[in-house]
């Protein structure tokens, strides 16, 4: 059995990034809170935004009534020409006029509604329900689409990252037997190994093995533990420590009034306790 550092992690773990730049102007949640889906998480200075938002809007009222004027003039071309008063090429004008008038409210629209999608992006929201992570931003920093600002981790199980010396690789396999403790060796969790990384970080020279926490009592995300790999197990004859005695360099254990002696020598460490008549 080989000790290692291990690094509790959630298994669905969203990590937030914000969909446009700007300033924070308010954060509403803090480390640790427990949040549902949609729930506000930050703000960023949407003003610029909005102020986008308003001048599109402007242009498509100012083309909603060009369009309304095309129509009208339409319809007038229309009754003319049924009266024989103008020829068919003022109808055929007319109807041009009023298709690209309506083709650029159409423009305008959808440019608008993409600014007011846009502008929803300033407020920052929870995607799942979960768990707040680290919020290393602060109010009045600029951010950018490639900043973290935070973590949301869904209830549930974890998983324990554990990180093997490549040396040690070779004798990594799935279903060894993992002991999770504290620094003070309480045992918190037993688990078994359930992945191994195919490749060894160039960095730290050390292989990940994943093992999963089905019933994560007590434990949280990004918690560091002491993870006891099991490499291999044997049956063996079990006896109180106390029974045990050192003679001679040798240890003995007495049993009962029979005057027979458990004895375990140097020659049969490897084969277990064996009995030694007095």
């Amino acid at each position: 059995m080989t000790e290692y550092l291990s690094v509790l992690k959630s298994r669905h773990s969203a990590n937030i990034n914000p969909q446009v730049e700007g300033y924070i102007t308010k954060i509403y949640v803090n480390s640790g809170d427990r949040v549902s889906t949609g729930t506000p998480l930050l703000q960023i200075d949407p003003l610029k935004q909005q102020a986008a938002v308003s001048s599109q809007e402007g242009a498509k009222a100012a083309q909603e009534a060009t369009v309304r004027y095309a129509q009208i003039q339409l319809d007038r071309s229309r009754k003319l020409f049924a009266a024989g008063v103008v020829p068919k090429q003022d109808v055929d004008n007319a109807l041009t006029t009023y298709d690209a008038a309506l083709a650029q409210l159409k423009a305008l629209t959808d440019q608008v509604n993409q600014q007011q999608v846009e502008l929803h992006y300033y407020r920052v929201t929870a995607p799942r329900d979960g768990i707040v992570g680290d919020v290393p931003v602060h109010v009045g920093d600029r951010v950018a689409v490639t900043t973290l600002l935070t973590t949301v981790d869904e209830l549930g199980s974890l998983e324990a990252y554990i990180y093997v010396p490549a040396d040690r690789a070779q004798n990594l396999r799935l279903g060894l037997t993992v002991h999770l403790t504290n620094d003070a060796g309480i045992k918190l969790a037993d688990t078994r190994i359930t992945f191994l990384s195919p490749q060894v970080d160039n960095e730290t020279q050390t292989v990940l093995a994943k093992a999963l926490v089905e019933s994560p009592r007590g434990l949280r995300v990004s918690q560091q533990l002491r993870a006891q790999v099991v490499w291999s197990t044997h049956e063996g004859t079990v006896i109180p420590v106390l029974a045990v005695t050192r003679i001679s360099g040798q240890f003995f254990c007495v049993f009962g009034g029979e005057g027979r002696q458990w004895h375990r020598g140097a020659a049969e460490a490897a084969e277990g306790w064996r009995y030694v008549w007095q």
